[in-house]
């Protein structure tokens, strides 16, 4: 019988599931938009506000402006405030029926397939249907093309693990479940010292979904992994920049 390569087991926390829970709420879905032209309308009447006052003196009309945009403020804090207690109190009850806390979880990675067993549901899955790796606070998400997910939590996941899965999935997994140093990459990557450096009219598109440690700018050091296991620092160890 094949032995996996690794073997992790965990009883998942309850802000661990949390994230999960979350993290499958938000999936393939745009973000909220009322909260946020509540948000966005809030502050253009402030601004207006403040022009009428200047423009015109008029106190009570200003007040009026102001207290319609201290209205909208709450209002989108209110649907906030209730979308996070709404889900807190979901996941809450999801995590007890599933017994998540009490039961162990274990997750296999074999050198063919990887198989994953949770209180309430188990399956295996090949290397190959992998359509994503993320990264929520807490734990590392195996997405397959399915629509089927794994979860490790992060304290877990070992760089040993990331180089296997690369080698299984594609190496760009490496920018997904990587540490924050030996994972990030940037637009601009600085090896030097300076005092000032001055960046104008960058477009630059990020997608922090699927490379949560991609930046517009990173200062070193960096490093990466031979395939024997050897890490090689890029050559700049130590880099300061004073004012950007």
């Amino acid at each position: 019988m094949q032995r996996p390569a690794f073997t992790l087991s965990f009883k998942v926390s309850y802000p661990q599931y949390r994230d999960y829970y979350i993290y499958m709420k938000n999936a393939g879905k745009s973000p909220r938009v009322t909260p946020i032209l509540l948000t966005v309308l809030a502050l253009l009447l402030g601004v207006a506000a403040l022009a009428v006052y200047g423009m015109t003196k008029n106190t009570r009309l200003s007040l009026s402006v102001t207290a319609a945009a201290v209205l909208l403020w709450i209002a989108a804090l209110v649907l906030r405030l209730g979308w996070y207690i709404r889900v807190r109190r979901r996941a809450r009850r999801r995590y007890k029926a599933e017994r998540l806390g009490k039961v162990e979880s274990e997750v296999r990675f074999y050198e063919d397939y990887f198989s994953a067993h949770y209180p309430a549901f188990s399956f295996d899955g090949r290397y190959d249907e992998i359509a994503r790796v993320d990264r929520t606070e807490r734990l590392v998400v195996l997405r397959m093309r399915s629509g089927t997910i794994a979860v490790v939590p992060s304290s877990q996941w070992k760089e040993q693990m990331s180089r296997f899965l690369s080698q299984k999935v594609g190496s760009e997994i490496l920018y997904v479940t990587n540490d924050k140093i030996k994972g990030s990459f940037a637009g601009f990557e600085l090896g030097l010292n300076a005092k000032n450096i001055y960046l104008k009219n960058i477009d630059i598109t990020l997608y922090r979904e699927k490379y949560p440690y991609s930046y517009l700018l990173c200062i070193g050091p960096k490093s990466a992994r031979e395939d024997n296991g050897i890490e090689v620092f890029d050559p700049y160890f130590s880099s300061e920049v004073d004012n950007l």
